[in-house]
């Protein structure tokens, strides 16, 4: 029995997508990818003749956004050059950890211990799932010519809680710490996360 071929759709991609194409490009999607996600959050709109027509428009602003966001992301890249990130892991008998640390568990980390909800796991370029404990120098890039590389430390989840309760004496080491008691004015903390998107604008 001959397979039913996959129904596609055209949309004109406004952002950057991973996999998928660059923002002014005309893509062919499975039609509930266009419906149910591309369209409705603005990344994309059906490639009707009107829409066509304004590709050159569509791209120019595209370019726009890719520049401010390559500035965007070199000041990141700037500001966590060097840093570490520690990791906490079940581990099993002589470090083998009991599952791996992928890119999206880095990225997960960076959100939360150096404070940009806006980092993508696309920016890690990790050649392969870390299994044991220690430390790891890892590369970070994005687009042609932005690249820098921070160190991820993996501990076990009782060092992880240990070095939590206990001052903390490296800087270099940024880890979560406890909330700190709220300052004599009472002033209301702020914060926010961010999931990573597949996004690369």
């Amino acid at each position: 029995m001959a397979r039913k071929s996959r129904s596609t759709m055209k949309v004109v991609l406004l952002e950057d997508i991973y996999k998928v194409g660059e923002a002014g490009e005309i893509v062919e999607v499975r039609p509930g990818y266009a419906r149910n996600y591309l369209v409705p959050q603005g990344k994309a709109m059906f490639a009707t003749p009107e829409v066509v027509n304004r590709l050159e428009r569509i791209r120019q602003i595209a370019e726009e956004k890719r520049r401010a966001k390559m500035e965007e992301v070199g000041q990141i890249f700037a500001d966590i050059k060097g840093k570490t990130v520690v990791i906490p892991a079940k581990v099993g008998p002589e470090g083998k950890l009991f599952g791996s640390v992928t890119a999206r568990d880095i990225a997960q980390q960076i959100k939360k211990q150096l404070g940009y909800p806006e980092f993508d796991f696309h920016w890690i370029k990790l050649e392969e799932n870390i299994r044991y404990i220690g430390s790891y120098p890892v590369e970070l890039g994005y687009r042609e010519g932005l690249s820098s590389s921070i160190q991820v430390e993996v501990v076990s989840e009782e060092e992880y809680s240990r070095r939590l309760a206990a001052p903390v004496e490296d800087e270099s080491v940024i880890a979560p710490l406890e909330e700190e008691p709220a300052a004599e004015s009472q002033k209301p903390d702020s914060g926010s996360e961010v999931e990573e998107s597949n996004t690369f604008l």
